[in-house]
């Protein structure tokens, strides 16, 4: 990060750096919503972590990030590197209130329904199983294999 980003963080009122934490719950369920403004994603997990905490979420429509936002359903979208476009999504936000309640409740449903951690280790499984059998791979005892994902799935409510 450039010296000049890290010393507006430090310096600014309005930005409260707390550092790294442990667990971002009570930070996620003290905040009106969650920005992620990036160039370029992998699956953004915040998002989903905002929307199981029924915050809405705006973002850029970056790769990962449309996987994880639907526009104007749990969140709101604007292109990368338009600023002028996320503040007005952001400001949006924070002055329509039953308009973020509403995206917020959607967002946790969404999360719910969606990626609740039994359908995700399912789907895990199901690729697992698949590109072996893709790749000719005999599974001699499936049940081995299946038992090694919930085993790292379960470790991951952990």
């Amino acid at each position: 990060m450039p010296a000049h980003t890290r010393r507006e963080i430090a310096t600014n009122p309005f930005i409260h750096h707390v550092g790294w934490v442990a667990s971002t719950t009570e930070y996620l369920h003290a905040v009106d919503l969650m920005a992620l403004p990036t160039y370029r994603e992998g699956f953004p997990n915040v998002a989903l972590e905002a929307a199981a905490a029924e915050k809405p979420i705006v973002a850029t429509c970056a790769t990962g990030v449309v996987d994880a936002v639907v526009d104007g359903v749990t969140g709101l979208l604007s292109p990368v590197g338009d600023p002028r476009m996320l503040a007005v999504n952001i400001v949006r936000i924070l002055t329509q209130k039953e308009l973020a309640k509403s995206i917020g409740r959607a967002a946790r449903q969404r999360v719910e329904v969606e990626f609740s951690i039994e359908r995700v280790c399912a789907e895990l499984e199901s690729f697992y199983l698949n590109l072996c059998h893709e790749r000719g791979l005999s599974i001699s005892t499936p049940c081995s294999v299946q038992h090694e994902v919930r085993f790292t799935c379960s470790k991951m409510l952990d």
